[in-house]
């Protein structure tokens, strides 16, 4: 069996072709999904620094 080195190489183009993208988007999901949880975390974060901060302007202690 001869394998035809142009079709070999068209090949493998194509099946790079269909992977790259797919990769390239689950990398970028991945990534988009950890800075969301991460500004979510920095939102919680200063919403209990101002909630914690009005309590303490009410009491008068500032």
């Amino acid at each position: 069996m001869k394998f035809d080195l142009t079709f070999t190489i068209t090949a493998v183009i194509a099946v790079c072709a269909l992977i790259v993208p797919v990769l390239t988007t689950l990398i970028n999901n991945h990534y988009q999904v950890r800075l969301k949880q991460l500004e979510l975390e920095n939102r919680h974060q200063e919403d209990l620094i101002n909630h914690k901060r009005d309590l303490f302007k009410a009491l008068d202690i500032l």
